[in-house]
């Protein structure tokens, strides 16, 4: 029985531990480099997770991703705590029952969570001055780099998802 809760608390750990190493590199890393498009490493792993783990954990790693996030752009409190925790039920979910468990199935799930943080990252400046020139390119660049990073992450992600599987936590999903 202690054997039990022993794993489940260092699942939690790892878990933590992934999301404050994101949390450092996004909101303190890439920010000293200057550039004006960064990786949104946070709702990727969110993503990743959601699609590895399920539901339930997914809206939970959403949770404190979001938090995270909004504190690193420096958001209202509740924008991306919200966005992430509802992607990583709705993820978990459609990965629990239709997407698949391999690479497609990922690259898809951390796809639609970028372009969505994307979006509504974008939205107050589209809101307060209307569609600058440069938004496009930048929101497009701003892909690509997301996605560079959720192909950079699959491992870590794999791991924690494997983890969790092993550990018989998550029944309706085969490898």
């Amino acid at each position: 029985m202690l054997k039990k809760y022993k794993a489940s608390f260092l699942l939690v750990l790892k878990h933590a531990l992934v999301l404050l190493i994101l949390y450092i590199l996004q909101a303190l890393v890439f920010p000293w480099f200057g550039t004006a498009v960064q990786p949104m490493l946070l709702c990727v792993a969110a993503a990743g997770v959601a699609h590895g783990e399920g539901s339930f954990p997914g809206s939970l790693f959403g949770l404190f991703a979001g938090i995270l996030t909004d504190s690193a752009l420096g958001r209202p409190i509740m924008t991306f705590t919200l966005l992430l925790t509802v992607l990583g039920l709705l993820i978990g979910y459609l990965s629990e029952n239709w997407l698949s468990a391999n690479l497609p199935g990922y690259a898809a799930s951390c796809a639609i969570s970028s372009l969505i943080c994307i979006a509504v990252q974008a939205l107050p400046v589209l809101l307060k001055h209307g569609p600058p020139a440069a938004l496009g390119l930048t929101a497009l660049i701003q892909f690509a780099v997301s996605m560079v990073a959720a192909l950079i992450l699959l491992p870590v992600i794999r791991r924690l998802t494997l983890t969790y599987r092993r550990e018989g936590r998550l029944s309706t999903r085969t490898d």
